[in-house]
């Protein structure tokens, strides 16, 4: 039995990282070994996004609203990741 909800599982498809360590010690288990869970289904759509590096352009006012402090977050998240 495997626990297929690691730590690390930070987008959907990092819990497929069990199917691959449950293969990799495939060898070494009992030949009628119970594996939980033993099978799943990945759904995928692709997609496109043409302007997806606007997430990070400063908006300013939107809608009548001032954003700027949301634009001054995600400049200064910006800033302490690149360094």
């Amino acid at each position: 039995m495997g626990e297929p909800y690691f730590s690390t599982s930070l987008l959907p498809w990092h819990s497929l990282f069990f199917w691959y360590c449950r293969t990799a010690v495939a060898q070494l288990l009992h030949p009628n070994a119970t594996i939980l869970p033993h099978a799943a289904t990945l759904y995928i759509v692709a997609v496109e996004f043409r302007d997806l590096w606007r997430i990070r352009a400063p908006c300013g006012t939107c809608e009548g609203f001032d954003v700027s402090p949301m634009d001054e977050m995600i400049q200064q998240s910006l800033d302490y990741r690149e360094s």
